[in-house]
């Protein structure tokens, strides 16, 4: 059997990350990338299903997300394969992403496509639109039988679904449903020294206004205004400075009824009350 696992590069949202000014594009110095956990949890999830598949790991991108497919030919993956074109300026995701995925699983003639499912999910269904493929998700466990395959579906409040469908099928993966093991020495070495084919827009039969352009483009990124402060005068004693900072500020704008209330309770609460009252 013929697996293809679609893997993707994304930043680690748990390290570090500044803005300080409007920018045309993400500033990712300093910022960590790595496997998106959800397709982690789908090669996880094919490799341990058994040792005769061929599981084939695809990514679309530059030169910069060898890492991906290095990783996943240490954690269980057969093969490998990366798709890009120097004619592609930009990145490619979501629709386009999908366009290159489904040329490329194509050409393997893969039974099974495993996708990690992140946010709606769009490229496991458009992967499936476009391959004539049936197609599930939210997929906690699967088991080969054949030409059939059996899952379980992950539902919500823990309850799950049992399901059987036939080959070829799209299947897509949460993050955390499965934990890639640690990668034994010799397998990194071995994906170290691994090679695998980049597939341009030739080699998929495409070309480049087969790729669908984004509906919407991002233009600039600007972070939140900074809001003022608010201080007392250095002038006043502390009592008067704490006062003058819990009612608001060291000036109280033009036109404002606002007024402070000393004395006892029982003259505060007739106050408070003529306040609300008025």
């Amino acid at each position: 059997m013929r697996i293809a696992v679609c893997l993707k590069q994304v930043y680690d949202l748990d390290g570090p990350f500044a803005q300080t000014e409007e920018t045309p594009g993400l500033e990712d110095r300093g910022l960590v990338r790595l496997v998106s956990p959800a397709d982690q949890a789908g090669l996880a999830l094919v490799a341990a299903a058994g040792p005769a598949a061929e599981i084939t790991a695809l990514v679309v991108g530059p030169a910069d997300t060898t890492p991906v497919l290095r990783w996943a030919l240490a954690h269980g993956a057969t093969a490998a394969a990366r798709l890009w074109d120097e004619s592609l300026t930009g990145p490619v995701a979501g629709p386009g992403a999908a366009v290159v995925l489904a040329a490329a699983v194509r050409r393997l003639g893969a039974d099974l496509v495993v996708c990690g499912h992140r946010g709606a999910g769009y490229v496991g269904a458009a992967l499936a639109e476009r391959l004539g493929y049936a197609q599930v998700d939210h997929v906690a466990a699967l088991a080969l039988a054949g030409d059939r395959l059996e899952l379980e579906r992950r539902l919500g409040r823990g309850a799950r679904q049992a399901v059987v469908t036939a080959l070829p099928a799209v299947v897509t993966v949460d993050p955390g449903t499965a934990q890639p093991p640690e990668a034994a020495l010799p397998a990194l070495i071995r994906a170290q020294r691994a090679d695998w084919p980049v597939w341009g827009l030739a080699e998929l039969d495409l070309r480049p206004s087969d790729l669908p352009r984004p509906a919407a483009t991002v233009t600039a990124y600007a972070p939140p205004r900074r809001r003022p402060r608010k201080s007392a005068e250095k002038a006043l004693t502390p009592q008067q400075r704490m006062r003058q900072m819990m009612g608001g500020g060291a000036k109280a704008k033009a036109g404002s009824d606002k007024r402070v209330v000393e004395g006892p309770p029982e003259k505060l609460a007739a106050e408070l009350i003529a306040f609300l009252e008025a």
